[in-house]
């Protein structure tokens, strides 16, 4: 028999093994530009939008972050502003973007919640984008006027519930905001009726509380500091798990009544979906590093924001678990956006 014979089984097997070894072949094809793409990032400049005008809290942090990224990854970040609709308008962008690593997107905890607010939203803000990093959090106050006759939060609430033709209204600095959101959820809470008087802004809010045109008003800490230490305004509780260096007097509201009540403005950034996962990982590595630096650490908390370091899982873990709390208190409360 001659030695280059090859026996029926053996074509079976010779067959089936060139069919996996093409198969293999058609699978890893595709993968291997993407890994060294992924590899190779970055190599050249990264857009990150803020979907709000300059100036703001979005636009301090923001500056903080890219520089410490930018010095870590070795690439130029840089900042570009599209305000509109609430924010709506810079996230449609980032939306709409290649996700390639090169756009992303700085945005506060509103960002959760847009499509509870507004059914005709372009775009689905879990669905349309991979959660990158949670940069930092700012709890809320509960402030009232100076002149206000409830000195403790147990004083206010005792006489909310015991009157309760007593009418009592809060301001927000806008429809949909944490501070809106907050103290829906604390009045259904505490079981006591409150009337929201939207402003556009913050400090036009604490201008009318302080003024003693609104009763009470659930304001970050940064933003309502001022006003505390100069006894414009009077500060009842803190949103917080603990108490904040910034007012180490203050309570918070577990500490007040035991209940688990706890609202924070957060700020967060995202890259469009698909972006591959060995970038979005690069740039949460980049971002925690950044975090982890005590220059980033001080200036942030300057700026009122403690930061947070989350894995790429974890804040989409927590991203998720934002959005299932303050969407109930939207639908709860029939919120609707102007």
């Amino acid at each position: 028999m001659p030695s280059f014979y090859i026996s029926f089984s053996q074509k079976i097997y010779l067959k089936n093994r060139l069919l996996v070894i093409l198969f293999l072949g058609l699978l890893i094809g595709p993968i291997s530009p993407i890994l060294s793409y992924a590899q190779d990032y970055p190599n050249h400049r990264i857009r990150v939008v803020i979907p709000y005008s300059p100036g703001g809290p979005t636009d301090s942090i923001g500056r903080v972050v890219i520089q410490g990224m930018s010095n870590i990854l070795g690439a130029t970040f840089f900042l570009e502003f599209k305000p509109g609709a609430g924010g709506v308008i810079g996230a449609l962008d980032i939306a709409r973007s290649p996700a390639d690593g090169y756009s992303l997107l700085m945005n506060p905890s509103v960002h959760v919640i847009y499509a509870s607010l507004n059914k005709d939203l372009k775009f689905d803000p879990l669905i349309d984008f991979e959660p990158v990093g949670l940069i930092g959090s700012i709890p809320l106050v509960l402030v009232v006027p100076t002149d206000s006759p409830y000195q403790t939060l147990a004083e206010f609430i005792d006489a909310a519930k015991r009157n309760i033709s007593l009418e009592l209204n809060y301001a927000s600095p806008a429809i949909g905001s944490v501070s809106h959101l907050a103290a829906e959820l604390f009045g259904r809470t505490e079981n006591i009726k409150l009337t929201h008087v939207a402003y556009k802004g913050t400090a036009p809010a604490l201008t009318d509380l302080a003024g003693g045109h609104i009763h009470l008003m659930f304001a970050p800490v940064t933003t309502a500091l001022p006003l505390i230490k100069g006894k414009k305004i009077r500060a009842l509780a803190i949103t917080s798990r603990s108490r904040v260096a910034s007012l180490p007097e203050i309570p918070t509201f577990r500490e007040i009544d035991g209940k688990d009540f706890e609202a924070y403005t957060w700020y967060g950034i995202w890259a469009p979906k698909g972006t591959p996962s060995l970038i979005v990982n690069k740039l949460n590595k980049a971002l925690l590093d950044t975090l982890n630096t005590e220059a980033s650490k001080q200036i942030l908390r300057e700026l009122g924001t403690q930061p947070n370091q989350l894995s790429v899982s974890q804040f989409t873990e927590f991203v998720y678990s934002e959005n299932r709390r303050w969407s109930k208190v939207i639908k709860d409360a029939r919120i609707e956006s102007d």
